[in-house]
């Protein structure tokens, strides 16, 4: 049974659907635990985690070598700017067109 924290970031990830869908979101794996998924994006390409907390945050674990902290209104502002957002972002994706 999923807990409350996991439905509200489910709902979270569903609402910002066009952002989560530019990260090349595969493999989704929701348990009672957390949820993880790969990524394909222009600045990550790997493993994502995401646990809920006893404090209400999220541990957003990066492969295996980053672990961010966030309440739900920052998440998926931090996952995009790990995943994909960058400062040339259009000029990117401009190239990926024309190619």
């Amino acid at each position: 049974m999923l807990i409350v924290q996991q439905k509200q970031l489910l709902c979270t990830l569903i609402n910002d659907y066009i952002r989560v869908a530019s990260w090349g979101i595969t493999n989704i794996c929701i348990d009672e635990e957390k949820i993880s998924f790969n990524v394909n994006g222009f600045n990550y390409c790997g493993d994502i985690i995401i646990k809920s907390d006893s404090s209400g945050c999220y541990n957003i674990t990066i492969g295996k070598q980053k672990n961010i902290k966030c309440h739900l209104d920052e998440l998926i502002d931090t996952l995009d700017r790990i995943i994909e957002a960058s400062d040339d972002y259009l000029i990117q994706l401009e190239n990926i067109i024309r190619s």
